[in-house]
């Protein structure tokens, strides 16, 4: 018999993936950029609006990560934002 956690819905799935997309990239963090620092707070904000739109796409909810996307800070875009970018 199936437990809940045979198979998990893609909800789940795609939380998890945003998770472990948004702990890769706080590892590649700008080393300049001391704790609390307004470029600091920058990058949180671009890993924030990152990992939502990947999750968005997983979900294949493409108008919102379209909006997560848009909304990412300019600065900080790579190719993790081109990438998701192309995908929309």
């Amino acid at each position: 018999m199936g437990g809940p956690w045979e198979r998990p819905s893609s909800l789940l799935a795609a939380a998890a993936s945003a998770l472990v997309a948004v702990w890769a990239l706080a590892g590649a963090a700008p080393a300049s950029s001391p704790a609390g620092s307004p470029a600091e707070a920058s990058y949180q904000s671009y890993l924030a609006h990152v990992a939502p739109a990947s999750a968005s796409l997983q979900l294949h909810r493409a108008a919102e990560a379209k909006r997560w996307i848009a909304q990412a800070p300019a600065q900080h875009r790579g190719w993790e934002w081109r990438f998701l970018a192309a995908r929309r």
